[in-house]
């Protein structure tokens, strides 16, 4: 055990640029190793819906199960720190942050199929239970947030390790190549990619402090009292201007902008460019503020209101616009951590991760206030 729970130590020397894992496909659980059973369980269904049924059916044969070695090693329900087996209460601290939209479109995800999975089970395949056993919500999500690459599955994330798995085409095989050299007894990594925070609480239960690939989202929309909001509507469409779709599928004038750390590093003022150009078209305050935008696009050959207004006043206007959607972002944060250090209900591992969170969103929200401001 680490520090981080579960992990892999080195045996014995690991010099940086060797091959230390191979794992055969025989051995990795993929939609191939599904029993046709349970694959036609629900055909339409996404694959991990139908690899979380093939671990259910495993679990359910208990030690008679090939699997069942493996099956001992996974994490326990009340182990996983996941946000989607979080409290309301809990999740609640994250409401203004990217992991919470992120929690709930999983969990609707599993609902979704969970009940497909219910009706398949009373009217369709009446014998689905005796492969399954009786199946809980619960059931259905530990399975779900569960990886199926055994072994593989216990070696911890590092942001700064430039090993991640692969696959050996010719030998048929996942492998990992050492990126440092590791003596025994050091813990080895791997890592998950660029990942921000937002990802890594909800599919690993996780959250890494300082995490170079933080992300943050700035929602903007057009109001429903605004006089012109359904020429503004239009402008968007007709300017492939894409916003967010109400359930009926009709656009609903709102738009999650997403900035990452590093992009913000890289692209400066360039990366929040399309931000502007919304908040552009919403403090426009007449027909003849969005014809004159669309004017200065096609003289400029560049996107809809994505160069800054002649008038410096209507200019200023959607500058001061999107700092204040920023400040108040940055508030919402600030007080959180504030409030956060005060709470002595919530679990400290849980704690822990809301922690790194709101800490390394807020980092890239006060990045991306002095950007604005150039």
């Amino acid at each position: 055990m680490s520090q981080y729970g579960r992990a892999l130590f080195a045996t014995r020397r690991v010099p940086a640029g060797s091959r230390f894992l191979e794992i055969p496909r025989i051995a990795i659980i993929t939609p191939e190793n599904v029993p046709s059973q349970v694959s036609h369980l629900l055909s339409t269904s996404n694959p991990k819906t139908r690899l979380s049924l093939f671990l259910l059916s495993e679990k359910h044969k208990a030690q008679e199960s090939q699997w069942a070695p493996y099956l001992r090693c996974l994490p326990q329900l009340g182990d996983i720190e996941s946000t989607m087996f979080w409290k309301a209460e809990e999740l609640a601290w994250l409401k203004h942050s990217p992991t919470y939209r992120e929690t709930m479109e999983c969990l609707k995800i599993i609902k979704s199929e969970f009940h497909l999975l219910t009706l398949a089970n009373k009217q369709v395949f009446p014998w689905c239970r005796d492969a399954l056993g009786e199946v809980s919500l619960t059931d259905f999500m530990h399975a779900y947030s569960t990886d199926q690459i055994p072994f593989a599955d216990f070696f911890n994330h590092d942001h700064n390790c430039q090993t991640r798995l692969s696959y050996d085409k010719e030998k048929d095989c996942a492998v990992a190549v050492a990126d440092q050299d590791y003596k025994a007894g050091d813990e080895i990594f791997l890592s998950y990619g660029s990942t921000p925070n937002s990802i890594l609480a909800v599919d690993y239960g996780f959250a890494v402090a300082s995490n170079p690939h933080e992300q943050v989202e700035v929602p903007m929309g057009v109001s429903l009292t605004d006089p012109l909001r359904d020429l503004k509507l239009q402008t968007l469409s007709r300017h492939n201007m894409s916003t967010d779709l109400n359930d009926d599928g009709s656009p609903s004038g709102r738009k999650r902008f997403t900035f990452r750390d590093s992009d913000l590093a890289e692209r400066g003022s360039m990366a929040v460019a399309p931000l502007r150009a919304f908040a552009r078209l919403i403090c426009a305050e007449s027909y003849e503020d969005l014809q004159e935008m669309s004017e200065e696009s096609l003289t400029h050959d560049v996107f809809y209101a994505l160069s800054p207004r002649r008038d410096e006043r209507k200019e200023s206007e959607a500058v001061s616009f999107v700092r204040t959607q920023i400040k108040q972002q940055v508030d919402q944060h600030s007080k959180a951590l504030k409030d956060l250090d005060d709470d002595r209900e919530i679990p400290l591992s849980r704690k822990s991760i809301l922690r790194n969170i709101l800490t390394g969103e807020l980092r890239v929200l006060r990045n991306l206030s002095c950007i604005t401001c150039l």
